[in-house]
């Protein structure tokens, strides 16, 4: 018989399969974030996703007031914020679910995003040609399997959201490729440009780079191999994707590319921090047990970067995929996508130190593994299509070689898994899921033998969407954030002088930004580098370890080694959770157990002072090492060394040894070893101090001659050792000068103050010094100078001035000019070839 249904029928009936399973994987994805729906609007989907939260009210506040966010005054002491492409500014999802709450916008961007990687695959299976309940298999396994689900228990939504573009990017490149045309199909433009606007930079290198694999495997082995001019029009056609790509996200893509290159990250951090997270042998049985070796209670949180898994039906039907002639093609690209992912997140094999040597600034190997989800999943659906076609068609000695490599795998795995001990199922729903799946596989092929294909598909799917539901059940994780009255609570209302926090537990950069109150930390993000450097040396005083990430300021019951550099931070607030023994501070407030106390040596934010010496940026950090500010802000040498007390000293006793030998401005480095100025560096009084019964140990000192091991030096700087740093309080200065700020802490960056000085000097601004800020005195541009390793200095001459320091987003408008020229002139050419 054939088939009557007209071609308007057949494409209803489309629409409604289509339609029927969307619906269905939305109610999957309810079911799995169900927590975080039916919470308050204060609940995160995920501990991690706090950042974004923190960012997402910043944003708000500055659309408010009617101006884009280029600049977050709150953080870092300032940081770029629409250029750091993570907090997802302009990203059109956000864009659109911005009228709601903080928290139930995070939550349903966690569960759009899901679905929308659902979708994906659905688009994907059914463009390489699959059934639709075979893809409808194939999609559930794409978007809830691999770490989808301990992605959402850690809130690490940004890579979630970059991988849910990745089918889309996939399927459409194929759909792309078959035009007849070296234009590209317009959606795949637009899927390329919103991966990079999802906000996971790195995730976006590795999306990126699968579509450039297609077409140069295209190129290779051409979709057509008739048509003699596919290889040339498959390179031609991705020359105008990525011209394309680049031009429509200019307006984001020239900001965080500006922002990125000066970035603590760009540096390059150690390889042994980036394979953290990586695979070893016994990571590869997670394929069919993916709890195996877990012992926590909450398995989620240690799979973020651990699994591949994608339900034991599909993983056994993945040999049969290269069983099917037709799309074998796409089989063998899909297994060399995969096989690609799984080397370089192996650590035992020498790929991912070349990816380190590429890319030194990227980590976690397992993040690449979202590769590896997709193309197993269409692997599996593809391998299950040809399963049914074969059992219908009763060619049981060609269907069986294809189901025996899958057998032997789940054999050898369930051996070595079943022969050790584990705390825990090492598998969802175990040990019954397993067994209902190999019963339901053998009954679907019973079923397509007897001609009920339909309904030994429709077998699959539940199997399939029962496992994976089994394997994401539990995985959120949702967290409650504190309530604003409460914070505003324990911090008051906010001053303008900047803060810091010992008890970050409790207190942090994040609830600082949601009241309001600038803060010398931030949360991670893209941090500059230099203020990173800096604020290594503030924090511990020790030399700059250059590992490319940022160890913090703010501490968990000890203050920063390097109170001075706080100092002309503007540092005037300190938060903790213990009362604090340190000078110039005075106690402000104590609520529930939180002490905030002001800091009366605090600089302004903005000062006059004259001239200091230009020096590089090494030459200024070992004087600033081997020197500490005074009150006045000159920059003095200074002895440092470090002195552990004995366990049974008292804090009077520890007082008493610390007036008797003149160590100055004490600061605990832990629970018994402190960081002292030596004031009096005199053999005998050192070697005083050495034979004290309450000094276990020093650090610093010659304990044989009493001589300082790192004495201080001198401060002038030799003619080698000039650059384009300058170090201010290393000379004295023969005028005065006053400032007076009168605009600061804005989303512009804009910092207005009114100077009056007797003689020309600079006004040192503990404003992080980044390239598109400038500078204006009297509203002419001079130039500013970077100044004490991370912040800004801008010359000024003698008399009465107004200067302002502003956010110039020209990355921003020359991007924005690019991206607009790139869719008008495409758009023209797109409507003038229509005719044709």
């Amino acid at each position: 018989m054939f088939d009557r249904s007209t071609p308007a029928e057949v494409t209803s009936g489309r629409r409604w399969a289509a339609a029927a399973i969307l619906c269905g994987l939305a109610i999957l994805v309810f079911f799995t974030l169900r927590d975080v729906f039916v919470a308050k609007d204060d609940v995160l989907p995920g501990r991690d996703s706090v950042n974004l939260y923190v960012w997402e009210i910043y944003t708000r506040a500055a659309l408010a007031t009617g101006r884009l966010p280029f600049w977050n005054p709150f953080h870092f002491a300032g940081t770029p914020h629409l250029a750091d492409v993570q907090t997802t500014v302009l990203y059109p999802p956000a864009m659109l679910l911005r009228w709601l709450p903080p928290g139930a916008f995070l939550s349903s961007m966690a569960a759009l995003h899901v679905w929308i990687a659902g979708a994906g695959v659905l688009f994907l299976a059914r463009v390489i040609g699959l059934g639709w309940l075979a893809s409808a298999a194939t999609a559930v396994a794409g978007m809830l399997g691999g770490s989808a689900g301990a992605r959402l228990h850690n809130g690490h939504l940004l890579l979630l959201y970059c991988a849910a573009w990745l089918p889309w990017a996939l399927g459409y490149s194929i759909v792309s490729l078959r035009r007849a045309s070296v234009w590209p199909h317009p959606a795949l433009v637009v899927v390329l440009a919103l991966q990079f606007l999802a906000g996971y930079v790195q995730g976006s290198f590795y999306l990126v780079g699968v579509v450039c694999l297609y077409y140069a495997y295209s190129a290779a082995w051409p979709d057509s191999p008739s048509d003699s001019r596919s290889r040339i029009r498959a390179i031609g056609q991705l020359v105008v994707v990525g011209l394309l790509s680049l031009g429509v996200s200019a307006f984001q893509l020239f900001p965080t590319a500006r922002l990125v290159a000066q970035a603590a990250r760009f540096a390059g951090i150690p390889y042994e921090d980036a394979i953290e997270g990586g695979w070893y042998a016994p990571n590869f049985l997670s394929f069919f047990f993916p709890f195996y070796g877990i012992t926590s209670n909450t398995p989620h949180r240690e799979l973020a970067e651990a699994v591949s898994y994608v339900g034991w039906v599909l993983t056994a039907m993945i040999p049969l995929a290269f069983f099917d002639r037709a799309r074998r093609r796409i089989a063998i690209f899909l297994a060399g996508i995969a096989c690609i992912a799984l080397a370089l997140v192996s650590v035992d094999l020498p790929f991912y130190r070349l990816h380190h040597a590429i890319f030194p600034g990227f980590r976690f190997p397992g993040r690449i593994l979202f590769l590896a989800t997709l193309s197993l999943a269409v692997l599996g659906g593809i391998g299950l299509e040809r399963f049914v076609v074969l059992a219908s068609a009763r060619r049981w000695r060609s269907l069986v070689p294809g189901l025996i490599p899958g057998a032997l795998a789940i054999a050898v795995a369930a051996f070595i898994v079943l022969s050790g001990i584990n705390q825990r199922p090492p598998a969802p729903a175990w040990p019954w899921l397993p067994v209902v799946a190999i019963i339901g596989v053998v009954a679907s092929g019973v079923l397509a033998g007897l001609s009920r294909a339909t309904v030994a598909l429709a077998l699959v799917l539940t199997l399939v969407a029962t496992d994976i539901a089994a394997f994401t059940s539990g995985a959120m994780a949702p967290v409650s954030v504190e309530p604003m009255d409460r914070i505003r609570h324990w911090m008051g209302e906010p001053i303008s002088g900047r803060a810091i926090s010992t008890c970050e537990n409790r207190i942090s950069s994040g609830e600082m930004l949601r009241n309001g109150q600038p803060a010398l930390d931030g949360l991670a993000g893209i941090i500059l580098n230099d203020y990173s450097d800096w604020a290594d040396v503030a924090s511990s005083g020790n030399p700059l370890p250059h590992d490319g990430q940022f160890h913090g300021i703010d501490t968990e019951g000890v203050l920063p080694a390097r109170r001075d550099l706080l100092d002309i931070a503007n540092v005037a607030l300190i938060y903790s959770c213990a009362p604090l023994e340190a000078p110039s501070l005075t106690l402000v407030s104590h609520v529930d157990e939180i002490y905030a106390y002001r800091n009366d040596a605090v600089r302004p934010r903005a000062f006059w002072t004259c001239e200091g010496q230009m020096m590089t940026k090494a030459g200024a950090t070992a004087q600033i090492l081997r020197s500490r500010y005074d009150r006045e802000g000159r920059l003095l040498p200074r002895a440092y060394i470090n002195v552990r007390w004995a366990p049974d000293v008292t804090d009077d006793r520890r007082h008493g040894v610390e007036r008797g030998r003149s160590l100055a401005d004490g600061v605990a480095l832990d629970d018994h070893t402190w960081r002292y100025s030596l004031e009096d560096r005199s053999m005998a009084n050192v070697m005083s101090l050495l034979g004290d019964t309450a000094v276990e140990d020093t650090h610093g000192v010659d304990r044989v001659t009493g001589a300082i091991t790192e004495a201080p030096t001198a401060t002038d700087v030799g003619a080698s050792d000039v650059g384009n740093e300058m170090l201010t309080g290393t000379r004295p200065c023969a005028g005065t000068g006053t400032t007076d700020i009168s605009v600061q802490d804005r989303a512009d960056g804009r910092v207005i103050a009114s100077v009056d000085a007797s003689v020309p000097g600079f006004v040192f601004l503990s404003e992080p010094f980044y390239a598109e800020r400038e500078a204006l005195v009297d509203g002419q541009r001079v130039t500013p100078v970077h100044a004490n390793l991370a912040f800004t200095a801008v010359p000024v001459p003698a008399g009465s001035h107004q200067l302002e320091l502003r956010y110039a987003p020209t990355s921003f408008r020359l991007g924005l000019g690019l991206s607009v020229l790139t869719v008008v002139v495409w758009t023209g050419l797109s409507r003038r070839r229509r005719p044709r």
